[in-house]
């Protein structure tokens, strides 16, 4: 894994992903076969994955809502290849991380969040589950 979060891994996967958007002969391809394309590149990139994290980073709003906003959430759906996601945002002062699985237990979100509290870091625990628990 430390290979791969490597600033020069990153940017090759990222110029891979965007090469085809560049490419004259897909440009020019109707749009109906480009997302059939786009369909089926997804559905195998998918299996080569266990999980799904997406940072949206900082909201922003404008001057005159921020005191009407307490914070966002964030949440994305799960299917068979990928059964757990998590999600993060930040908005003011707060970062709000966000799992969501297919799984009755919530192994890896406790220990996560049990990793963050052991770094000093306050958490706040809320869930559609029972979680009778402190962090």
């Amino acid at each position: 894994m430390d290979e791969k979060i490597k600033k020069e891994k990153i940017e090759e996967v990222l110029s891979y992903n965007v090469s085809a958007e560049k490419n004259p002969f897909i440009r020019i391809l109707p749009l109906v076969l480009k997302n059939l394309g786009l369909s089926y590149k997804f559905r195998r990139s998918s299996k080569s994955a266990t999980t799904t994290l997406s940072n949206l980073g900082q909201i922003r709003v404008l001057p005159g809502y921020e005191d009407e906003i307490e914070q966002f959430h964030v949440m994305m759906g799960v299917f068979k290849t990928q059964e757990m996601k998590c999600a993060m945002l930040s908005y003011k002062d707060q970062a709000v991380i966000t799992f969501t699985s297919v799984f009755q237990e919530s192994y890896l979100q406790k220990a996560f969040f049990r990793n963050l509290a052991k770094e000093g870091i306050k958490v706040a625990i809320e869930s559609n589950g029972v979680i009778n628990e402190k962090v």
